[in-house]
């Protein structure tokens, strides 16, 4: 039986045939509304495939917030709960004007899972702030000229300059550097979506450049609940999953706990010794 694509191939060909044979007999102006709805399902069963998939490389932002809606509905699964969150980076995603968005929550609240998520889009570019390259924090992250999304974990711990450059981009799209004695300055419009431990630290003209989220730290329960993740993300049984989401809840109110002794003792090594090591007494009397 021939592959789908083929097929899409195959009746596209005979169609574009068709549709040339035609307009040679009856000669007036080509558009391509003229195709007869009946010679297109294979392109409407193409455009569904693709609009359920991965964004690609050459499209810009608008296109991207117009683009695959079931595609970024599903990009957070992996995250546990962070509903609110979530929303945001879904609007801000699809807006065709630059959202900002800034997460602020404790260690361990699931900002880095949700910018790393975001990684798979197209055009984006990912830092740490407080691993400054030589050449500075933004000029790394806009090094790539089609780089459109910008994600920064710990923006608090970032370098002032870098924090001030990052409110000039953000606050009028501009970027100015130094470049052999001779001052540059070029437009790069992007949206900035960042996470920080706490945003006291950051300059209020920057803070009020974004949308700010506040995550508040897991609970117990909600940790209890990340065997689902388990299962999908580290294809552990069920049964098992559950039975390491409630050891790691027992002890903890991190969702990673959970999910590093899922891919230690695997189902069927024995928890408690992988548990002492994942998760020190000392750190229990803190939770």
């Amino acid at each position: 039986m021939p592959e789908y694509r083929e097929i899409v191939i195959d009746q596209g060909a005979r169609t574009v045939t068709s549709f040339i044979a035609n307009r040679i007999r009856q000669p007036k102006p080509l558009k391509i509304d003229d195709i007869p709805e009946p010679d297109r399902p294979a392109l409407r069963a193409a455009e569904q495939l693709v609009a359920s998939g991965r964004p690609s490389e050459g499209e810009s932002a608008g296109e991207l917030a117009a683009g695959p809606p079931m595609y970024v509905e599903g990009m957070f699964s992996q995250v546990e709960d962070r509903d609110s969150a979530k929303l945001v980076l879904k609007r801000a995603i699809r807006s065709p004007k630059p959202v900002h968005v800034l997460m602020v929550g404790d260690p361990a609240s699931g900002k880095s899972q949700l910018l790393q998520c975001c990684m798979a889009l197209p055009n984006c570019r990912y830092a740490v702030g407080g691993a400054t390259s030589s050449s500075g924090l933004i000029e790394y992250l806009l090094e790539k000229r089609s780089t459109q999304i910008l994600l920064i974990d710990e923006l608090d711990k970032a370098d002032m300059r870098d924090l001030h450059a990052l409110y000039g981009l953000m606050e009028s799209g501009m970027v100015t550097r130094l470049q052999h004695n001779a001052t540059e300055q070029y437009t790069r419009r992007v949206r900035v979506f960042a996470a920080a431990n706490s945003a006291e630290k950051l300059p209020e003209a920057l803070r009020s450049r974004f949308v700010e989220v506040r995550l508040e730290p897991y609970s117990h329960e909600q940790v209890r609940q990340i065997n689902r993740v388990i299962v999908e993300r580290e294809g552990i049984a069920p049964a098992r999953a559950q039975q390491i989401a409630d050891a790691a809840a027992a002890r903890s109110r991190d969702p990673r706990d959970a999910r590093d002794i899922a891919r230690l003792a695997g189902d069927d090594a024995e928890l408690e010794p992988i548990i002492e090591q994942v998760i020190p007494r000392k750190r229990r009397k803190t939770e």
